[in-house]
């Protein structure tokens, strides 16, 4: 991706005409020469640890708690981004482009009677595909993490009007949108608590990855 960008903006080749194969034998020559830092662990967050931080950390019967446990077990199930369900920095609420209230709709399904939540989201990547909206059904019934039985509960202790549900941040407190910050301040507290490395937080919330 570097050298196309390079390429396309600089109208010549990263490196001139070096053979990219042969920079890729000097750095491993490199490694092998110079002791390198330890590698940092990646790794995915676990279904049992988040429904573990809702159970344990999470006031559910809240109305701020229930938000909270809804956001989360929605973003993780439905592998939004960050930015798909929080505001940036420096960035105000837009009812097109972030979920509202209206967005969150709940069905039954007429052939085995399970209920499914269908989110109306906009992607947050760049370009035309930001204009479309796309729905996204989670069904309930996760053993483990169940976001329409959570969503429910939310909106049963924050009810909104219908006229108002079209303005109104689908995840909100004190009356504004959720931010990112805000989000991955309470991951990363979350993870403390169970005992996790809190600088994975940054791999599991980034705006450019599945929160």
């Amino acid at each position: 991706q570097v050298r196309a960008w390079h390429l396309r903006t600089q109208c010549t080749h990263l490196c001139g005409d070096l053979d990219y194969s042969r920079l890729r034998d000097v750095l491993r020559g490199v490694e092998r020469l110079i002791a390198q830092p330890q590698g940092f662990r990646r790794y995915g967050v676990r279904t049992q640890d988040l429904s573990l931080a809702i159970a344990m950390h999470i006031d559910t019967s809240s109305r701020e708690g229930a938000m909270w446990a809804a956001a989360l077990a929605t973003a993780f199930c439905g592998l939004l981004r960050g930015c798909e369900f929080g505001l940036q920095d420096g960035e105000t609420f837009d009812p097109t482009r972030l979920l509202t209230r209206a967005d969150c709709k709940f069905h039954t399904s007429s052939a085995d009677g399970t209920l499914y939540m269908v989110l109306t989201i906009r992607p947050a990547k760049k370009g035309p595909a930001q204009q479309k909206s796309v729905p996204l059904l989670i069904a309930a019934g996760g053993s483990l993490l169940d976001p329409v039985r959570l969503m429910q509960r939310y909106f049963e202790l924050h009810p909104v009007s219908a006229e108002a549900a079209s303005s109104t941040p689908l995840f909100s407190r004190r009356g504004q949108a959720i931010t990112v910050r805000e989000i991955r301040g309470l991951v990363q507290e979350l993870m403390r608590r169970l005992g996790l490395d809190p600088r994975q937080e940054l791999m599991l919330t980034d705006d450019e990855m599945p929160s």
